[in-house]
């Protein structure tokens, strides 16, 4: 407004960012704007852009412009954070620690608990549904029941065996023997010898390969203690499984999903060693999971 009448608008000023002094929170002295003056819009209207530098300060600040012909004018604003800013006047939602809500003498509200087992729940019932699903982890653990035959079984307790305590020792006469192998009198083997164990099979017996894949029962004795090798384990879970997720991924996240640590009220879960995210979910206003990123590796 003019400065002489009070009232008369004054639309055609050239404010300059030095003519609007800037008063930070805690500030001792006045700071002119960085970035540009002011702009008439109209009846006297003016508008001025902050940028980073001129609300460097979070806490209150006060804005003062004197141009020659009209009078003083002070704004007062507040520098907010932009997440607190987006919460209170966009869509956004408040960034809220669990740890900062409470210390070790403050416990969880009935609601908060409720909600906590209600995301566990969730998790266990995606696990270890009631009704055994492909690839839940009852459902493998049934087909791990279902192979596991009394055959099988019979492996397992031949692991103790008393026949395996009869196993001779390996002494240093045996060693002896193992040594021996190699020894010099082995060259001596007469050719005659020689001659009898580089002879035809047919030369030994009237069959041949044909004749005895001839017959139409065969019967191979049976072998016990057999096991996987550990490359055959890690074939096994290394399988994908589902939707990339191999068995030893799927594993991971489960251990994660019933026995990590988790925060955001049960929407990321921690790995064992509490060194990554296996879990992150993204979930509505209601608590309905819209999206999920796993991490297995």
């Amino acid at each position: 407004m003019d400065d002489t009448d009070g009232k008369t608008a004054e639309t055609g000023l050239t404010i300059a960012n030095t003519d609007i002094k800037l008063w930070k929170n805690g500030a001792t002295t006045l700071a002119n704007k960085n970035s540009g003056g002011a702009t008439h819009i109209s009846g006297g209207i003016y508008y001025a852009v902050l940028d980073a530098t001129d609300t460097n300060t979070k806490g209150p600040m006060v804005m003062f412009v004197q141009v020659s012909g009209a009078l003083p004018v002070r704004v007062e604003c507040e520098v907010l954070d932009a997440n607190f800013f987006d919460a209170r006047y966009g869509d956004d939602r408040l960034q809220v620690d669990v740890r900062e809500k409470g210390d070790s003498s403050l416990a969880l509200t009935t609601q908060e608990k409720a909600d906590v087992n209600a995301e566990v729940d969730g998790a266990l019932d995606t696990a270890v549904p009631a009704s055994p699903t492909a690839n839940s982890i009852n459902e493998r653990i049934k087909t791990m029941d279902d192979a596991y035959t009394a055959t099988r079984a019979g492996y397992l307790d031949n692991i103790n065996n008393a026949n395996l305590a009869t196993v001779p020792a390996i002494t240093s006469a045996r060693i002896g023997y193992l040594d021996n192998i190699n020894n010099p009198q082995l060259l001596n083997i007469s050719s005659t010898i020689l001659g009898r164990i580089d002879a035809a099979i047919s030369s030994r017996s009237s069959h041949s390969a044909a004749d005895v894949w001839s017959v139409a029962t065969r019967s191979l004795t049976d072998k016990e203690g057999f096991r996987l090798s550990a490359t055959g384990v890690d074939d096994v879970l290394d399988e994908v499984c589902e939707n990339g997720l191999t068995l030893r991924q799927m594993l991971r996240i489960y251990l994660a999903a019933l026995a990590g640590k988790s925060s955001n009220y049960g929407s990321t879960f921690r790995d064992n060693a509490d060194s990554k995210n296996r879990i992150v979910a993204t979930t509505d206003t209601d608590g309905n999971r819209t999206a999920v990123t796993l991490d297995g590796t």
